[in-house]
């Protein structure tokens, strides 16, 4: 008698009927949404990621590794790339492995000079304008610059984080940004997922404020706004918890925290406070999104079809199960001004396989700031 496979039933998540409803570009077509081409190249992109999240790791790396030595190929012929690839005996017209992407060395912020110097490479028109590289600090030193393909694979991952959470994206957000505050305190315009919602029908009220405000007009924005979603860093979530036992707490769907590592505690009391789900969002200037949790708390999984991310030693080897590493990240897909193996400064170590069931690497932080 033959056994019958078994078949793993994906996480289901309840998702508001506005999340995927694009904005037709189509005179009286209005459901489903004939959206624009950058919309489309986004949704296609979504698709193939809702799809590939539940691959096995091993079957995510082999397409990882095919990705990675594209980048390889076409920077070969260029002497700044040429001349690391020979150092660490990559030969281009060999495919890539792990061991011998590990021979290229990491590179830190002052490396990126002479990757200024030398300029973008040009590359196929179907990878789009560029645009310049924005630092955490908010400025554009090192001068680099990424094609509008990395920001449509970022689109479609946060599209994949807004799917995760259920997030409606017709409801307001407040956003507490040490980079692009707002002047003076706030301002409105569009919801905090960045490119990901010019794709939607539904737009949000965004009420961005800088991480100098004050608590108590912290939470004046999110009444006036009757916000759901409250964006901003542990540090700043800390100040206001910490009103919670003399101050009533607007009622929130969602805390989003980015930007440092949220401990145990703060999230415990959070949640308590907002009566909302607190979530995780890792993200780096060279790559937009890196990780985010799923529906299960400290459950940090890695965008792989976007970034590939290694954990190193004082080596620059790969660090073993368990072992804390040097976070490095490598965008996939810019081919304009590509940074292999950039060290962000970040310590990790690899989690256990999350309990979602997703391929998706999971990455345990370890405390203090991350960017």
């Amino acid at each position: 008698m033959t056994k019958k496979k078994s078949r793993r039933k994906p996480t289901r998540t309840r998702v508001p009927a506005e999340l995927f409803r694009a904005r037709s570009e189509s005179s009286n077509v209005v459901w489903p949404g004939s959206g624009s081409a950058n919309t489309n190249v986004v949704l296609a992109f979504l698709y193939q990621l809702q799809l590939s999240q539940w691959w096995p790791w091993a079957e995510l790396e082999r397409a990882t590794f095919r990705q990675l030595h594209e980048i390889v190929a076409f920077t070969a012929d260029t002497p700044l790339y040429r001349e690391r690839l020979d150092r660490a005996g990559i030969d281009p017209g060999v495919a890539l492995t792990p061991a011998s992407w590990q021979q290229l060395a990491p590179l830190r912020v002052h490396d990126l000079e002479p990757f200024v110097r030398h300029g973008p490479i040009a590359v196929p028109t179907s990878h789009g304008p560029d645009a310049p590289i924005v630092w955490r600090d908010g400025s554009r030193k090192p001068a680099l610059r990424r094609p509008a393909i990395t920001a449509f694979f970022d689109a479609a991952v946060r599209m994949r984080e807004l799917q995760w959470h259920g997030r409606d994206p017709g409801g307001a957000v407040v956003r507490v940004d040490a980079t692009h505050p707002g002047a003076p305190g706030s301002v409105a315009g569009r919801d905090g997922w960045d490119t990901a919602l010019g794709c939607l029908g539904a737009t949000a009220n965004r009420v961005v404020l800088a991480q100098t405000e004050s608590p108590t007009a912290i939470l004046a924005a999110l009444r006036r706004t009757g916000a759901d979603v409250l964006e901003c860093s542990s540090a700043v979530l800390a100040t206001l918890v910490a009103l919670a036992p003399q101050t009533k707490m607007p009622p929130l769907r969602l805390v989003r925290v980015h930007g440092e590592t949220l401990d145990d505690a703060l999230r415990a009391a959070a949640a308590t406070a907002f009566g909302a789900r607190v979530r995780f969002h890792l993200a780096h200037a060279l790559t937009g999104a890196v990780a985010f949790e799923c529906g299960e708390p400290g459950a940090l999984h890695v965008q792989a079809e976007h970034v590939y991310v290694e954990l190193v030693d004082a080596q620059d080897l790969a660090v073993s199960p368990g072992v804390t590493g040097r976070l490095l990240v490598t965008d996939l897909h810019n081919l304009r001004q590509p940074v292999p193996r950039f060290d962000t400064g970040w310590s990790a170590r690899w989690g256990t396989p999350c309990a979602c069931g997703r391929g998706l690497p999971v990455l345990e932080l370890s405390p203090g700031p991350t960017a």
